[in-house]
Formats: structure tokens, sequence, C-alpha cells
């Protein structure tokens, strides 16, 4: 790994210096100033932008590529070094003012563009200097032509980071691929190309006596780079000025155009240079107040579908509540008015005197028990979900076999089995012992069982314990009504049921208190099933369920399914002795 990061950090060092002094070699022969100020100075652009997106440790491909084009140049090796760390301070001093700043290279936003512009006025004042001091001291730039010198030297720098760092950030962050320009996008670019092409052609040359009106005209080029900016991305943005300022800098080389001056090539470039540096922050920063406005537009738009996605999960919760709250209401006032006319005609019987019928008293006995530990059950069943929410749990494991604790769940169920007219067929292959805690474990078989009883009354119910591995597996198979492949997880849910609740009572509650108590022991539930065809539960629980249910106990809570018998367990109210029946 560290050779290939090697590889590609010594690629693009080495890339760099190449590109660096092939564009320094191709502005220095546009007429430097004192040999060596030019007016055209892309690498100014290429080395900011390198060390913005390959990191400003890439900063000796500047030092070598800018040494290396100074000594073909005929500099003294002294003078090349002097003028190659100047260049390179002025990107390190760019990149790292725009790191602070927290530059982001897309240029989408008016910070960045105004970061951008103020790093390409300041940092060149590094380079100029010290190049200039450089020279000067060799002996190369005499003191009266220090100051022309210094100039172009800035000016060059300067428009070289606002001409060519943009497109290279903008393209160097995001894939051509990704532009986006499809038909009648791209029929634009070409139209753009052509109009700017041909109104930079037709524009006058010259700067004589007409030289004003030249100039002027120059800026009727305005309104194609506002067009760019307003109907293409940034990319886009700083393609279209990039080309337009290499038509601007061919046209004046070869003497054509409207900032052609007689005295010198070099006079005839400062004025296109203030030109293209003009245009070019203008189109920057118009390109990234349209892209600010977009974003702005596009942030309400999100901020719109939020509020209206929270608005719908709202009114979902608020009727899921509502109906949680009939089907609550309706599920305890049940139990709770069979218990009432039990207790009063019990009531009724015992003040008829000793002559009552004993046989009729503990029948309706029975009943009323019956009623209250219903009641109870649905009771604990709503309390237990707000342990779930609140993580009030712990589980107590104990070496258990699960075989035996299905055999227990069967028999304590029986008279609910046969109310339901179900036939249960236990099938055990082997041992299946491991740590659990045991009543909890029995709560999910519980609740498993009363579902059966439930959804497939009159038909068989297949029970197989079994062992495979590090995981033992229990499962439940109905012959009952089934479910449909989109509801065998939402059924694992909060208040929700495979049927209709005019069809099936409960509250929604089972499958989701037994999902959690097998979480919290580390294993897993599903359900397979066709509607129609019933359902088969499957159970899986890691032999050991110490480790992984200490930590999964805080997010699931017990509670048995309210539609099942309860366990014949100390404390007589069909609670759990260790929670006492308290929330």
């Amino acid at each position: 790994m560290r050779e290939r990061t090697s590889a590609a950090y010594l690629a693009r060092v080495t890339a760099l210096a190449l590109v660096y002094a092939a564009a320094a070699r191709l502005g220095l022969a546009l007429d430097a100033v004192s040999g060596y100020a030019t007016l055209v100075w892309p690498p100014s652009g290429i080395a900011l932008a390198a060390l913005i997106l390959w990191g400003r440790a890439a900063w000796p491909g500047i030092a070598i590529g800018a040494a290396l084009a100074n000594v073909l140049n005929g500099a003294p090796i002294p003078v090349a070094l002097g003028i190659a760390a100047g260049n390179t301070l002025e990107a390190l001093l760019g990149a790292w003012v725009l790191e602070r700043l927290g530059f982001a290279a897309p240029l989408e936003r008016l910070r960045d563009v105004l970061g951008l512009t103020a790093v390409a006025l300041a940092a060149p004042l590094l380079a100029a200097t010290i190049g200039v001091a450089s020279l000067h001291v060799a002996g190369i730039v005499p003191a009266d032509h220090a100051a022309l010198t210094w100039r172009a030297w800035w000016l060059g720098d300067t428009t070289g980071i606002l001409v060519f760092a943009p497109p290279l950030l903008t393209f160097g962050v995001r894939r051509l691929s990704t532009l986006g320009w499809r038909g009648r996008r791209v029929a634009e670019g070409v139209l753009f190309t052509g109009c700017a092409s041909l109104g930079w052609l037709l524009t006058p040359s010259g700067l004589g006596p007409s030289g004003a009106t030249a100039l002027l005209q120059a800026y009727l080029i305005l309104p194609l780079v506002l067009w760019a900016a307003l109907r293409f991305d940034l990319r886009g943005v700083t393609a279209s000025t990039l080309f337009l300022a290499s038509i601007a800098v061919a046209e004046t080389a070869l003497g054509r155009g409207p900032f052609v001056h007689g005295s010198s090539l070099a006079a005839s470039l400062t004025q296109l240079q203030l030109f293209l540096g003009i245009v070019a922050v203008t189109a920057l920063l118009l390109a990234a107040a349209v892209a600010e406005r977009r974003e702005a537009r596009a942030a309400v738009a999100r901020d719109h579908e939020l509020t209206a996605r929270l608005y719908e999960q709202a009114r979902d919760a608020i009727r899921v509540r509502d109906e949680f709250l009939s089907i609550a209401s309706h599920e305890l006032r049940t139990p709770l008015g069979a218990l009432v006319l039990e207790l009063a005609l019990l009531k009724r019987q015992l003040r008829a005197g000793p002559g009552a019928d004993g046989g009729a008293v503990a029948t309706r006995a029975e009943r009323a028990a019956r009623s209250a530990a219903r009641l109870t059950r649905l009771v604990d069943a709503l309390l237990d979900v707000s342990r779930i929410q609140t993580g009030r749990f712990e589980l107590e494991v104990e070496d258990c076999d699960l075989a035996e604790m299905a055999r227990e769940v069967i028999e304590r169920l029986a008279t609910e089995a046969r109310r339901a007219g179900c036939e249960v067929r236990l099938c055990v292959e082997g041992a299946a012992g491991g740590r659990w805690d045991r009543l909890r474990v029995e709560q999910v078989l519980e609740n498993l069982l009363s579902n059966a009883f439930k959804y497939g009354a009159g038909k068989l119910v297949d029970v197989s314990v079994a062992r495979e591995g590090g995981v033992a597996r229990v499962s439940v198979l109905d012959g009952g009504v089934g479910i449909s492949a989109v509801d065998a997880d939402r059924i694992f849910g909060r208040y929700e049921r495979a049927a209709s609740t005019s069809n099936y009572g409960g509250l929604g509650l089972g499958l989701y208190i037994a999902r959690q108590i097998v979480e919290a022991h580390a294993g897993a539930i599903r359900v397979t099933s066709e509607p129609g065809k019933g359902a088969r539960f499957t159970v899986e629980l890691p032999l050991d369920a110490g480790a992984g249910s200490a930590r999964g106990a805080a997010s699931a809570a017990p509670a048995r399914d309210p539609d099942a018998e309860p366990p014949s367990r100390p404390g007589g109210d069909g609670a759990l002795p260790r929670e006492g029946g308290v929330a």
C-alpha cells in the first residue's frame, strides 16, 4: 500500500513539474518583460489548483517545473532557484489561505469566489517581489526597469490564477461525465462557442484613433459571458472563460483584436489581461450567485418535502393511535364486562345461603378468574411496551431445555387449544439445551401458540424443536389464514396485525414483544407463509445467550401475548414475580 502511495505521489509531482515547465515555456515565449516577466502565465493557476486538489505536499513539482523552465530560458541556476522559490511560495501561500477560509473547489459559493479573487490579487505579490529581486541582484533587471517588470509579473500571475485555476478546480472535483448536458444544453454550448469566436474575430483591431471605440466593442463580449453564467454551471462558465481567453491571447499575439498596441506585444497583453481579469471575476461571481440561488431553492424544496413527509407520518401516527385506543378500549372492556357479570351472578348465588349450588359457584368463580387473568394480561402487555421503550429490562439466564419448555407451554395452553379446536403436535429432534431466560422464552412460545390457535382455529398446529450447531431452533406451523409477503415484516411492529381487527381481536402486541425478547437473546425470529396456506414462525436462539443478551436487554422488554393463557407461577395474578406486576 505504501509503495502504491509513493508511486502515485511521485507520478503527481512529475506530472506537475512537466506541465508547469511546458506552460511556463509557452508563457515566456510571448514577449516577456525583461525576458522573464510574462503577462500570460498559466503556471500560477495550474500550481494553485494542483495544491488544492492534491494537497500542499505536491509543492516539489512546482519548484522543479519553475526551476527547469527558467534554466531553459537562460537564467543562471541561482536566479532560477530564486524564481522557483517565489513561485512555489506563491502557490503554497494561496492554498494555505484558501484552506483557512474553508474554500470549496466547486466554486459554488460567493465566499469561495471572493476568496480565490483575494488570493489571486495577494499571493502573486510574493512571487513578483522575490522574482524581480533575484533578477536585480543578478544584474539582469536594472533598477529603472524593476517596477515595470514587477507589474508585468504580478499581473500575469494574477490573471493566470483567475483564468486557469477555476476550470481545473471545477473539473478536478467532478467528473466530466457528471456535467449532465443533454440535447438543448449541448446546442447552447455550441452556439456560445460560435458567437464568442465570431464576436471576437469581428471586433476592430488597434488602439489608434478608433481605439477607444474598438476597446468598448471588446466589452460587448460580456453579454455572452453573462449568458454562460446564467445557463451553464460553474464548469461551463470556467471553460467558457478559458476558451475566450485563449482566443483573445492568440489573436493579440498575432496582431489582431481590440487590444493590439503598436509599441509592443507586452503593452497589448497588459490591456488584454486587465480585460480578462474583469471578465473572469464577473463570470465567476454571477455563476456562484446563480449556484447559491439554485441550492437555496433546492433546500427549500427539500424542506417542503420533509415537512410534507413529517406531516404524513404525524397523520399516520395519530390514525394508528386512535385505532389502537379504539381497539384497546374494546379489548379491555370485553373481559372487564364479563368479570363484572360473573361477580354479580356469583354474589347473587352466595346470597342464596348455604343451599347454593357449589358446582355453579365454582364454575362462575373460574370464569371470573379467567376474565381477570385476561384483563391482567392486556394491562401487562401495555406496560411492557413502555418497558421496551425505556429499556428497563434485564435477562436472567439459566440452564434450561427448549424442548422441555415447549412441552410445558403446550400443556399450559391445552384448555385454550381445546376451545379453539386445535390439535398440537410436538416433534423434538435431539437435545436442545442452552442458557436463556426461561420465563421470557416461554412467553415467546405462548405468543406464537396463541396466534396459531387464534388464526388457525380447528386446524392442526405443529411445533418442532431442533438444534443445529450452536443454535437452537423452534418453529410453530399452523393451518390458518396465512400472511402475505408484504406483511411478513410489518406484523412484528407495534399494534400491527396480520388480519382485520373485525375478525380477530387482540392489541397487536404479541409478535412485537416476542421479537424484542428474541433479539434481547441475540437471536432471530422470522415467518414464512402464503395467504390461505398457514404460517410458520421460526425462532433461533444461540445456545449461550448470556453475553449477547446482556447487551441487547436494554432495547427489549418482555410481555406475554395478551391472548395467551397465563402460566401457573407464584404471584397468582398472571404477572411475573420478578417484575412484581409494576411497570
